[in-house]
């Protein structure tokens, strides 16, 4: 296993970064005419939702306090 070391700022971007990957993918499986009830996810995908959700349940766990609203409010300056 390896881990990496991220700052709040790092960590609420890293999660706006797959949120924002995450609705493509699912616009993208959605609009795709070769599968009427839409495109399965790759396995690329799978591993992307994944880590995204590690990544989510790290940004919103009690333990952490982390002003995600203020950390936003700065990146989108």
């Amino acid at each position: 296993m390896n881990t990496i070391k991220l700052t709040d700022v790092e960590l609420v971007a890293l999660a706006v970064l797959f949120e924002g990957q995450n609705e493509i993918s699912c616009e993208s499986r959605a609009n795709d005419d070769a599968y009427p009830n839409g495109r399965p996810q790759s396995p690329e995908e799978i591993i992307l939702d994944k880590i995204s959700a590690k990544v989510s349940a790290l940004l919103w766990n009690p333990k952490n306090k982390i002003n995600v609203g203020k950390i936003l409010t700065q990146l989108r300056k």
